[in-house]
């Protein structure tokens, strides 16, 4: 359960949302939507931030600066 949740979620959260979608103004929709967006971000950044952890836990990032380094080096701009 959410920390932003102040009263039970419904076994079928799923559906009422869905219900409370077809029937609202256009102008919620466009923020329901934005807010959705916003909580893709969130799980995604999370994930990322958490593969990114285990990887550098295991150093795979170990030779990070190394690479970057070369990589500078052969895409460097042309004088």
């Amino acid at each position: 359960m959410s920390s932003y949740t102040t009263q039970p979620v419904p076994k079928d959260l799923r559906e009422q949302m869905v219900q409370r979608m077809q029937s609202a103004p256009e102008d919620d929709l466009l923020f329901a939507y934005e807010v959705m967006l916003m909580a893709e971000k969130a799980r995604v950044w999370r994930q990322i931030q958490a593969e990114g952890s285990a990887e550098a836990a295991a150093g795979l990032h170990d030779n990070l600066p190394d690479l970057i380094r070369q990589y500078r080096m052969r895409n460097r701009p042309s004088a």
